[in-house]
């Protein structure tokens, strides 16, 4: 399934093409694999955005449209470095939202819910998550409403009470 209302890109003026370069970092060890060429510019929702008169674009979109001349359409600018600020046009591949997931899941970055990545539970893989998969179950464990409180857990285990309720509701972490 493509996005919805997805805008044309524009022809691009030369002052607009320089513009764009001027937000690209292209020395050497950007990005995982230390060969990216890093986006500079603004950031929306961890995506690299280009703004153009016209619409905001994502910063690949325009740098695939300028190393190949065609504009993606409804398709994505998929990045073979699973780096989304990257822009090098030898990183980049037209494909479906299926087709940007498949190739997530062919190189371990991600799983259907619940399955481990190279050995450790999704939650895990998430740079902001603070628990373990034992910490987790050790959790699941020990609350017993009106004895063990979602607060006292939240308190021993440094994160929110919201986050001990989505846990013993088997909300997110679906583990055990």
């Amino acid at each position: 399934m493509a996005r919805a209302n997805i805008k044309p890109i524009p022809a691009l003026s030369q002052k607009d093409t320089d513009r764009f370069w001027s937000k690209v970092n292209k020395a050497p060890g950007q990005g995982p694999q230390g060969d990216c060429w890093q986006w500079t510019g603004t950031l929306i929702n961890g995506y690299a955005d280009f703004r153009m008169p016209s619409a905001h674009f994502h910063a690949s979109r325009i740098a695939y449209f300028l190393a190949t001349g065609e504009d993606p359409g409804d398709l994505w600018a998929c990045h073979t470095c699973d780096n989304p600020l990257c822009v090098r046009d030898e990183h980049l591949f037209k494909g479906t939202p299926r087709d940007n997931t498949h190739d997530s899941m062919r190189k371990g970055r991600r799983g259907p819910t619940g399955v481990t990545i190279g050995g450790r539970h999704p939650c895990e893989t998430n740079g902001n998550a603070r628990l373990t998969p034992e910490q987790v179950a050790e959790i699941r464990r020990r609350y017993i409403p009106r004895v063990v409180s979602q607060r006292s857990l939240a308190v021993e285990f440094g994160v929110h009470q919201t986050m001990i309720g989505f846990i013993v509701r088997h909300a997110n972490w679906r583990i055990g």
